[in-house]
């Protein structure tokens, strides 16, 4: 019997399109047939960054980049779309609140008719946990507790927890989110701390410049899966390209074990205006099947 055929689904960066044709690209993008978009997260950005905190590039935006609220982002674009997941790419969960929080995921969750992804991460800028007074070496820790709130809280009908970071005794919370048993976890990151997180949950988010690089990186998390003793299937990984991969790479990558490829199809930092003709451009040039009308 011949082996399936590698496919790979395509979703969008959305976080360098222009926040007035933002309503615009993402119903653009629902109809022709992208399977997802994402936003990323910065809460609060130090105007001058501190060269020996940041070596090299590593930052990636000036300090005053137009950054949005993700969650608020994404419950206004569950109205102008139908089909297109919607995913946080990444959200950095330990500077935030979890009942908070939690309230506001499982109601984009409802009324986008299930179709949020939680994508969340570390962060790697100190300042901004200065800015909020959490701690950064602890940012780890924090997340796994922020993750198991989650899961109590959605889960449970007289939800308690008593942890080293969060601590409430049992209390009302409903609804619960319409996908069960939680809203689809994917975890940021390439350090092993991070792979071994993502294997413990739905997916993985994030950047790898080449098919062998995301290679290493699906390799290490089966790794991690199968010491878990986590099923090998229910998995996606999804690759974040802040370039258009031609169809040759888009195949390579599925190859690879990629599920999914998060693209950016026009040049964000010289014309972000061409976002909607790049992603009109680069669904014709895939082929990429429009959603069923009708379809949820």
């Amino acid at each position: 019997m011949p082996e399936r055929e590698a496919v790979v689904k395509i979703g969008l960066n959305f976080f360098p399109i222009r926040i007035r044709e933002m309503s615009r690209a993402a119903a653009l993008a629902d109809r022709l047939g992208y399977s997802s978009l994402w936003y990323g997260e910065h809460v609060a950005v130090p105007w001058e960054f501190d060269a020996a905190r940041y070596p090299g590039d590593r930052v990636p935006f000036r300090p005053d980049s137009k950054i949005l609220d993700p969650l608020s982002l994404l419950a206004h674009l569950s109205g102008v779309t139908e089909h297109i997941r919607l995913g946080t790419g990444i959200s950095i969960l330990p500077l935030h609140d979890p009942l908070l929080t939690a309230r506001t995921l499982l109601t984009i969750d409802l009324f986008s008719n299930g179709r949020l992804d939680l994508g969340v991460g570390v962060g790697w800028m100190v300042d901004e946990y200065e800015f909020v007074g959490r701690d950064f070496s602890r940012r780890g820790e924090i997340l796994d507790e922020f993750l198991d709130v989650l899961d109590v809280l959605w889960a449970e009908d007289r939800p308690e927890h008593h942890g080293p970071h969060f601590d409430f005794r049992s209390i009302g919370f409903s609804p619960k989110p319409l996908q069960r048993p939680r809203i689809p976890v994917h975890v940021g990151g390439r350090t092993t701390p991070s792979l071994r997180r993502a294997a413990r949950y739905e997916g993985w988010y994030g950047g790898a410049e080449t098919p062998e690089d995301a290679a290493r990186i699906r390799a290490e998390i089966s790794r991690h899966r199968e010491a878990a003793g986590t099923a090998p299937e229910g998995f996606e990984m999804s690759v974040l390209l802040f370039w258009k991969p031609t169809r040759m790479q888009v195949d390579a990558f599925a190859e690879a074990g990629v599920d999914q490829l998060v693209v950016t199809p026009w040049e964000p930092l010289t014309d972000a205006s061409a976002a909607l003709a790049g992603i009109e451009a680069y669904a014709d040039e895939l082929g990429l099947e429009r959603p069923t009308a009708g379809l949820a």
